[in-house]
């Protein structure tokens, strides 16, 4: 929770430490893959944000954080297509 606080704070290198930090104790949690994902995106690295997004994702197809900012990550990318098939 801390971790979304600071995210939403703007303060990134903070909030990467609580997210990184629960993601080892709870690494296929997708409220925290989705956390290490906005992390990513916020500092401007799609390709790292994408690969949390899809985990989150193959964990929780329905998990709308992550379905949300795959696309922007697909947009950033050029990967709409497989952002589908991720969906799918």
């Amino acid at each position: 929770a801390r971790g979304a606080v600071f995210l939403a704070e703007g303060k990134v290198s903070i909030a990467r430490g609580y997210f990184d930090r629960a993601l080892k104790s709870a690494p296929n949690e997708p409220k925290v893959l989705s956390g290490c994902g906005m992390c990513c995106v916020m500092e401007r690295r799609p390709e790292e944000a994408w690969g949390f997004f899809n985990k989150a994702l193959s964990v929780d197809p329905i998990h709308t954080v992550a379905a949300h900012h795959i696309f922007e990550c697909a947009k950033e990318l050029g990967r709409y297509a497989e952002a589908t098939t991720v969906l799918r």
